[in-house]
């Protein structure tokens, strides 16, 4: 973006990542600079390649902005043009100074054995999206809470992150599910956002509500977890998923104590997992209660339970109780 506003930004770059939200606002940021709304049909092109050929596209890349600095061609699905964009790199290079050609790519990262890719690399062109760090998605919800003319307590905001939990294996996995979050908090009528508000208006995501589960059974208190597998079912949450979600907390248990146990500092452990601070925080509060043998134990119970779900005809709800049973 920088490159942008000070109009060092010119040619090819590939688009990549999981935050398809940063991406797509990255674009309209790229367009608003560089050229005026009045001649934005004349100088932006947007397709997928599958429609297209390469004489389409380089017809596109040739083409001399209209009253604007550059023109910018957005492609998507462009995987089948790769091969003559590496092989006639060099000829289109000759006109960077008058386009911006961006390759989008799915939330996967484009294999890095395409011609193309290893010449973006080479010359800083590929532009990651990851997911955003904690500081910056609490940066950005008091900003997007402002727009709407909101004020949120530090408790409530530290719970609305919490509920959510941002992360890959959440259902709030993308800043656009987390924008519809903040709409639906911005649609009260008083000024100021307050906890209880929070309580009432916020999707809690399944791998926050699992927490009270995996505490139940890291501490051994059945009653407990029995009470919590049942508000799980009663709100509506399928047995195969909160078994992944079990397995997975179990998965992840594994890997902190290991990488504890090899001396990682918490940072680079949740980097390495690939968890939120929250979850992180959560998971090892409760490490106490856990050897690694019995996280093995755990784990074994849930692909087992895992196995008969899949290939037996077993009642999924009672599957899953048997399994709270075994594991506290």
């Amino acid at each position: 973006m920088k490159k942008i506003k000070s109009d060092e930004a010119s040619g090819i770059y590939c688009f990549q990542g999981e935050e398809d939200y940063l991406a797509k606002n990255t674009i309209n940021f790229l367009k608003k600079e560089l050229i005026d709304e009045s001649v934005l049909e004349f100088n932006s092109f947007e397709k997928d390649a599958a429609d297209m050929t390469y004489n389409n596209l380089y017809e596109e890349i040739v083409r001399l902005p209209f009253m604007a600095k550059k023109r910018v061609i957005i492609l998507y699905n462009w995987t089948d043009l790769s091969k003559d964009l590496a092989k006639n790199y060099e000829e289109i290079e000759k006109y960077k100074d008058s386009y911006i050609l961006v390759l989008m790519s799915s939330p996967e990262s484009p294999r890095k054995n395409l011609s193309i890719v290893k010449t973006l690399m080479k010359y800083d062109r590929l532009v990651d999206f990851d997911m955003v760090n904690p500081g910056a998605l609490k940066n950005w919800i008091l900003k997007k809470l402002q727009e709407e003319n909101k004020k949120i307590s530090e408790a409530a905001l530290r719970k609305f992150i919490e509920y959510l939990n941002y992360s890959k294996d959440s259902e709030f996995n993308s800043l656009y599910k987390i924008e519809n979050e903040i709409k639906k908090l911005a649609s009260i009528s008083s000024e100021s956002i307050d906890e209880s508000i929070v309580d009432s208006m916020v999707n809690k995501s399944i791998s926050s509500n699992i927490f009270n589960l995996t505490d139940a059974i890291s501490q051994k208190t059945r009653k407990k977890a029995i009470q919590e597998l049942n508000k799980l079912l009663n709100n509506g949450e399928e047995p195969v998923k909160i078994l992944y979600m079990l397995s997975r907390h179990m998965i992840n248990v594994l890997k902190i104590i290991n990488y504890k146990n090899q001396g990682y500092k918490d940072y680079d452990i949740m980097r390495l997992v690939g968890i939120s601070k929250f979850e992180f925080n959560k998971i090892f509060s409760t490490l106490k209660n856990f050897s690694e043998d019995k996280a093995r134990y755990n784990l074994e119970k849930c692909m087992e339970a895992d196995y008969i779900l899949k290939t037996k005809k077993n009642e999924p709800n009672v599957l899953l109780f048997e399994l709270v049973v075994s594991l506290t």
